[in-house]
């Protein structure tokens, strides 16, 4: 009794991919964060405006981080928003139909 898929595992490609593209989004969301935070923390030590410019680092790696998100949210577009929108079609049709006549 011995069963193929024991022998060598075969993971299914969309997890796996979703698994890369969430790690990739981690790791972009936290680097952002740490860069944005160190830079306003440069601006501390260099002008002497401790903690302003730690919390504006801050403040901009948050606001990055909701904009990343935000755009893996929405995912691709493969549709063209003119496209999708309801009844598109169906006024094409109609609009057509009413210069035949």
């Amino acid at each position: 009794m011995s069963h193929s898929s024991s022998s060598k595992p075969e993971g299914d490609p969309a997890k796996a991919a979703a698994i890369v593209r969430l790690s990739t989004l981690g790791f972009q969301v936290v680097l952002t964060f740490i860069a944005l935070a160190l830079g306003g923390n440069w601006l501390d030590d260099k002008f002497e405006i401790a903690p302003f410019g730690t919390l504006a680092g801050i403040g901009l790696g948050l606001v990055a981080m909701v904009k990343i998100l935000l755009q893996e949210g929405q995912g691709p577009r493969s549709v063209r928003e003119d496209e999708e929108s309801p009844g598109g079609e169906d006024e094409a049709r109609s609009s057509a139909a009413e210069e035949k006549e």
